[in-house]
């Protein structure tokens, strides 16, 4: 787990277990639209791929500090958005 880069190529998280799933980490302190989301989300697998970290199953996240453009934050099985107010519900305790 933790950052990666190399050169001019960032990805702020990495998880991964080896053989399994890797989880590729992105996050914005900006508030981001769905559509944005989108292309961070597509930027991110890319970045991800020149790693040679990926695993059997790869997921991509991206943190915002706030999404616009709709509640749904599941993308796709694999990539998911969230914002600042989502995550606190996911981690604070009841």
């Amino acid at each position: 787990m933790g950052r990666w880069w190399h050169k001019n190529t960032e990805i702020d998280v990495g998880i991964r277990d080896p053989g399994k799933s890797a989880t590729f980490i992105e996050a914005k302190w900006s508030r981001i639209s769905r559509k944005e989301a989108e292309r961070i989300l597509s930027e991110l697998e890319e970045k991800a791929a020149k790693t040679g970290l990926s695993s059997p199953e790869n997921h991509y996240l991206l943190i915002a500090k706030q999404l616009t453009g709709g509640e749904k934050t599941t993308l796709e099985k694999h990539r998911r958005a969230i914002d600042l107010k989502t995550l606190e519900k996911v981690i604070k305790p009841p």
